[in-house]
């Protein structure tokens, strides 16, 4: 167990269109809400959870939900990983099925943001294509832009007219 301070974290299970569940934490701040959520998609390593954790906390201290969903078939997610078909064009569309979900649940303002590196960034690039209504801010940093191009995107940030109305 960790110490959070005020923050307080929350096992969570994100239903997918297809009735798989993927495995998540949430970091919810002091307080009664309703919050704005960010939430990153993410391919969880052991050695890095306790640092993660302790980041998302900080970062819901700042007034967000703050929420990590292991991929699908990673972690405890259900379900067979495999690779990034299941987040973007195909019939599978996992990060906008979170997204939508978070701006559901009773603790959310109803607007999300996403945010990562690596292959979290990637999983924001598919997300962003779906066009989820209640998406807005991105924000990634060392990823590919794309699959078939290379490159790097530095602290970029998507949607940013839409990101100051987070709150």
């Amino acid at each position: 167990p960790l110490d959070f301070g005020t923050v307080s974290e929350k096992r969570l299970w994100v239903p997918m269109r297809d009735g798989v569940r993927l495995s998540g934490y949430a970091y919810f701040p002091q307080g009664d809400g309703p919050w704005p959520v960010l939430f990153q998609q993410r391919y969880n390593s052991v050695v890095a959870a306790d640092t993660s954790r302790i980041s998302a906390a900080k970062l819901a201290e700042k007034g967000y939900v703050v929420v990590n969903v292991n991929f699908r078939g990673a972690q405890m997610s259900e379900g067979t990983w495999v690779g990034y078909r299941a987040l973007g064009w195909g019939e599978l569309k996992d990060g906008y099925d979170t997204c939508e979900w978070l701006a559901a649940q009773p603790w959310s303002n109803g607007k999300i943001g996403t945010f990562g590196n690596s292959q979290g960034g990637l999983a924001q690039n598919f997300l962003a294509v779906t066009q989820p209504p209640h998406l807005v801010a991105q924000y990634m940093t060392d990823t590919v832009v794309s699959l078939f191009h290379g490159g790097y995107r530095i602290g970029g940030i998507t949607r940013s007219e839409r990101f100051k109305r987070m709150e």
